[in-house]
């Protein structure tokens, strides 16, 4: 049951929102905590949808600041309306309403803002043990994506049991759960009617679970795929890979594994079974040690950004590079060309050695001057801190640093006095225009976006995720909706 939340601060928006539920809501949850001394009863009746009802405290993670009466009675008022469900908090005095819930259900539940607990198997066989409860709900704040395996656990354990359990994780690690929570047998997962107003850390809309990752339709042949990296908050690739997979009719969800932890990754891949995963800042480099294989273009680069596994091997390969090359090429020629490169990393390693390879003189700049250098005596290039950029001109500039991405949009990796290029490339591509290419055109320099990059490098990733060409149209559509605005680059591949 996919569980619509409205968490308004307004009787009237909360009205509004429980008169037009999203089609793909199964039943609506309206948080009273959120609109303070209310009357329950003005929500129910007029629902086209199952009413759950729910009033949280602060140590539930919850907004209910008035004294604990009022609260009380809104409960008592929701069982004489006749609320489908009522969410009842555990070991509280909330308690004693199950025994008079009349024709409502109740939902017993433990949300724990702190983080999972150590005995979550001894706190569900607690609350299992209650009499009168029709749901169990048990909501842990996940430090780590290895909490997700820990709710699996007890989802299977629920379903032997023959309880009706709600179980997922809050934050942006628990989101897995929260994609996975109806395959996985738990009783729903829950969403929130629009952006801006989720009820928890973590939690997506109706739309986003029901259109994006389509939850409803995961089942046991689903292949999973998915992106690791941090932060994963300005990542495009779960709506643009899962929009193409719904277009090709293929059964598999991509999903998002945010952790500035690679550790807590990394058992993930063989107990989710995933037929393959792509890998994005910070962990290009560091990802390779743990593979199987890596292709001779991702050992020759230095890094890698897509991993496929070919029966019980993870292969990693690179498609980040080929596709800058492509793009780059069609809009202004590398051989001969002299390009300055911002950043050593696993994007500015893996392109130095592509440009290198097709003729271009190289420049390399990074805020680490050694990082700089000993990249440089790699190529046989020059080098330079940040701060040298822009001493002397050069053809093309290419930002492959993070710096101007979404949140921090307004910063520039280099001052706009440092832009010295015919052309400049940001591989950066949320926001679509970047401050270093707004300050590049008003000095008149063309330049070149990076969303052309991405969708090129994840259009290569589908093929080798599913052996099915991607649709490419499909997926920049979907790209250039959630960016908005006009297309910004020069040059472009039409």
């Amino acid at each position: 049951m996919l569980i619509q939340v409205i968490y308004e601060e307004s009787k009237e928006a909360a009205r509004a929102a429980m008169e037009k539920p999203h089609p793909a809501a199964d039943a609506v949850e309206i948080r009273l905590d959120p609109l303070g001394d209310c009357d329950p009863g003005e929500f129910l009746g007029n629902g086209k949808l199952p009413v759950v009802v729910t009033s949280r405290t602060p140590d539930s993670g919850g907004s209910f600041r008035l004294d604990r009466q009022k609260r009380q009675a809104q409960l008592e008022r929701s069982i004489e309306a006749g609320a489908a469900y009522v969410d009842l908090e555990f070991e509280t005095d909330d308690e004693a309403w199950i025994s008079r819930k009349g024709n409502s259900r109740i939902i017993l539940s433990a949300h724990l803002p702190e983080g999972m607990p150590d005995d979550i198997e001894d706190l569900y066989g607690k609350m299992s043990q209650r009499t009168g409860v029709d749901v169990l709900k048990i909501v842990p704040f996940a430090h780590s994506l290895t909490d997700n395996l820990r709710i699996r656990q007890l989802l299977k354990r629920a379903r032997r049991e023959g309880k009706n359990l709600a179980a997922f994780c809050m934050g942006a690690k628990g989101a897995v759960s929260r994609i996975l929570a109806l395959a996985w047998g738990s009783w729903a997962t829950f969403a929130s009617s629009r952006p801006g107003r989720e009820s928890a850390g973590g939690q997506f809309t109706v739309e986003e679970l029901s259109e994006r990752f389509r939850v409803k339709e995961i089942g046991e042949g689903t292949r999973l795929l998915g992106v690791v990296g941090f932060p994963l908050g300005h990542s495009l690739s779960p709506l643009i890979h899962n929009r193409a997979l719904r277009e090709t009719g293929i059964d598999s969800c991509y999903l998002p594994f945010e952790t500035e932890m690679l550790g807590e990754f990394l058992p993930l891949p063989e107990a989710l079974n995933l037929a393959g995963f792509s890998v994005t800042l910070p962990y290009k480099e560091t990802i390779r040690e743990h593979l199987d294989e890596v292709d001779a273009t991702a050992a020759r680069l230095g890094a890698v950004n897509t991993v496929v596994k070919k029966g019980n091997r993870l292969v990693g390969s690179n498609t980040d590079v080929p596709a800058a090359l492509r793009v780059l090429e069609r809009a202004h020629p590398v051989k001969d060309r002299t390009v300055a490169i911002l950043g050593a990393g696993g994007a500015g390693r893996a392109l130095a050695f592509g440009l290198r390879e097709r003729g271009a003189r190289l420049i390399i700049h990074n805020r680490t001057v050694e990082r700089a250098r000993a990249l440089a005596a790699e190529l046989g290039c020059r080098s330079g801190a940040l701060e040298d950029c822009g001493r002397e001109p050069c053809d093309i500039l290419i930002n492959a640093t993070p710096v101007g991405m979404h949140p921090s949009a307004g910063e520039m990796p280099v001052p706009a006095a440092a832009i010295r290029a015919g052309m400049v490339f940001d591989l950066v591509y949320n926001p679509r225009e970047t401050r270093l290419l707004r300050e590049a055109r008003k000095k008149g320099c063309r330049t070149l976006e990076g969303l052309e990059m991405f969708l090129e490098q994840a259009a290569d990733q589908f093929r080798m995720f599913t052996g099915t060409e991607a649709p490419l149209g499909v997926m920049r559509r979907a790209a250039e909706e959630a960016l908005g605005g006009p297309k910004n680059s020069d040059f472009n591949d039409g």
